[in-house]
C-alpha cells in the first residue's frame, strides 16, 4: 500500500472510530494519544495530543483536567508521567511527549500495559478520576487494539488516534 492509500487508511479509521456509537452508559470523552516504538533506543515515545468532550464535574463549570500515563511491563511500574493541568476546559489541547525507557523485547511488549488516566484537578476532592483509557495488555476497546498492534508493528513511525475515555469498571483491572 503507497502512502496516500495509507493516509487515507487511517483517517477513515480515526472517523469511524470517532463517529461509530458508544454502546457504554455514559459519555466520558475522547482522548487523542499518539504512540511511537523504538526498538533500536529501547523507548517508546508515548503522546497526549488533546481530549474533547470532558464532563464538568464542577458545580463552578469546566474541569481542570490532566492526564497520568502508568507504563506497566510484566505487572511492574516501569514509568510514569503527568500533562501540565489545563484550566477550566472539557476539550484541553496538550500536545506532550514523554519518552519511556522500555524492554522491547516481543514477550515484553506483549505485557506492557499503558494507563492514561484522565483527572480533574481539585484539591478539595482529591483529583477526582474522569475516566481512563487502556492500552496494551488488557485492553478491550477495538480502536485501542488496533492502535497498539499498529504501534507494535510499525516501528519508527508515530501512530496517532482518538480513543473513547471509559469509566474504571468498563476497562480490565485498570
Amino acid at each position: 500500500m503507497g502512502v496516500v492509500e495509507e493516509k487515507i487508511s487511517e483517517m477513515r479509521r480515526m472517523e469511524e472510530t470517532q463517529n461509530r456509537p458508544r454502546e457504554k452508559k455514559t459519555d466520558l470523552g475522547h482522548l487523542q494519544v499518539d504512540l511511537l516504538l523504538d526498538s533500536r533506543q529501547h523507548k517508546l515515545n508515548v503522546g497526549v495530543a488533546q481530549a474533547r468532550g470532558l464532563p464538568s464535574q464542577h458545580l463552578t463549570g469546566a474541569p481542570d483536567p490532566y492526564v497520568r500515563i502508568t507504563i506497566w511491563q510484566f505487572g511492574q511500574v516501569v514509568n510514569q508521567f503527568q500533562t501540565v493541568v489545563k484550566k477550566n476546559t472539557t476539550a484541553p489541547v496538550y500536545d506532550e511527549t514523554f519518552d519511556a525507557q522500555v524492554n522491547v523485547k516481543t514477550k515484553a511488549l506483549s505485557h506492557t500495559r499503558i494507563v492514561f488516566s484522565v483527572h480533574d484537578r481539585d484539591r478539595l476532592r482529591g483529583d477526582p478520576l474522569l475516566g481512563l483509557v487502556l492500552m496494551g495488555l488488557g485492553a478491550t476497546e477495538d480502536s485501542v487494539i488496533e492502535h497498539w498492534d499498529e504501534t507494535m508493528v510499525g516501528n519508527g513511525r508515530r501512530v496517532c488516534r482518538w480513543h473513547y475515555i471509559m469509566e474504571k469498571g468498563e476497562t480490565q483491572d485498570a
